[in-house]
């Protein structure tokens, strides 16, 4: 028996929320290769407005109302956002 290639792919998500209400999320491959046919580069997957009031983050594109994205909570440094896709956990960079 011959042996398959195996390879491994994760999807890191950005969620950058800048003190002037500017948010960019966005998403990259890692562990990519060659013979893996999946595109690795960051990829901008939302760039528009965002403000938080009580438990709810919303985001938004200039000009249009504000969306209810998601709630959220705090867990010592890191942010847990709760949308329609189940809990994303969000790590604070250095």
């Amino acid at each position: 028996m011959g042996q398959g290639n195996t390879a491994s792919y994760t999807v890191v998500m950005t969620l950058e929320l800048f003190a002037d209400g500017r948010s960019v999320r966005s998403s990259e491959g890692v562990g990519c290769s060659p013979e893996i046919l999946i595109e690795c580069e960051r990829r901008i997957d939302f760039d528009g407005l965002w403000r938080a009031d009580g438990e709810t983050l919303y985001m938004g594109i200039p000009g249009l109302d504000f969306m209810n994205e998601t709630t959220y909570r705090f867990a010592g440094e890191t942010l847990v956002t709760q949308g329609t896709e189940g809990p994303v956990v969000w790590q604070r960079r250095q």
